[in-house]
């Protein structure tokens, strides 16, 4: 008769022919074997809930692609639930992209969850000064505010948009999304469809096909 093999025996031997095929993929040429291997990984850590494991699959799949900035807030959610620190990672993040809006935007909402709605519109605020990009991170802080459901201090960000960045292409689309939640949608169309037109911004094609 043959063994039979436990589901946490199985777990494990899976786990280790998973980190062993990442570690081959390390060696050999180019990013793709690396980053099949830590997409393996990964799903066998998901699968067998092991969060050591998904985390470090994550961090191989970040090397390979380092702005996929839904793996860095997975990356940080993971180390804060095994005792680690999520702030660190946040941290490594600024500190590769110091100057990237979608970084910053993503740590704003970070502080949000750990300190709060109002600290974490400090934060936007604080980089909308700094930023090379501020209708950018107005918009960010937009969309946020939305997200919180606090629609005058949303307005009052959109107003301030249109006095500071009144042609920005951040700023149309504001307005164009407005104009859409406000029930103008053949308006909204209209003006998503000249921003996408004009200009690349993912957000406009994503509004757009909704």
């Amino acid at each position: 008769t043959g063994s039979v093999v436990r589901p946490a025996s199985f777990s494990t031997a899976a786990r280790a022919a998973a980190r062993r095929a990442l570690e081959i993929a390390r060696q050999a040429e180019g990013d793709a074997p690396k980053l099949q291997a830590a997409r393996h990984l990964s799903s066998v850590a998901r699968a067998t809930r092991d969060r050591k494991a998904y985390a470090d699959a994550t961090e191989a799949v970040l090397e390979v692609t380092p702005r996929d900035f839904h793996a860095w807030k997975n990356l940080a959610e993971l180390r804060a639930a095994s005792g680690g620190s999520a702030e660190k990672v946040y941290q490594d993040l600024l500190a590769l992209y110091p100057g990237d809006a979608d970084a910053h935007s993503l740590y704003a909402r970070h502080i949000g969850l750990t300190k709060g709605y109002l600290n974490a519109v400090r934060y936007y605020e604080q980089i909308v000064e700094e930023s090379a990009e501020p209708a950018r991170m107005l918009s960010y802080l937009v969309s946020y505010q939305q997200a919180y459901r606090m629609a005058p201090h949303a307005n009052r960000t959109l107003a301030r948009m249109e006095t500071e960045f009144p042609d920005d292409p951040w700023t149309q689309l504001e307005q164009a999304k407005k104009q859409s939640t406000d029930g103008y949608s053949k308006a909204a169309i209209e003006a998503l469809k000249d921003v996408v037109a004009g200009y690349e911004i993912s957000e406009a094609y994503e509004v757009l096909a909704r």
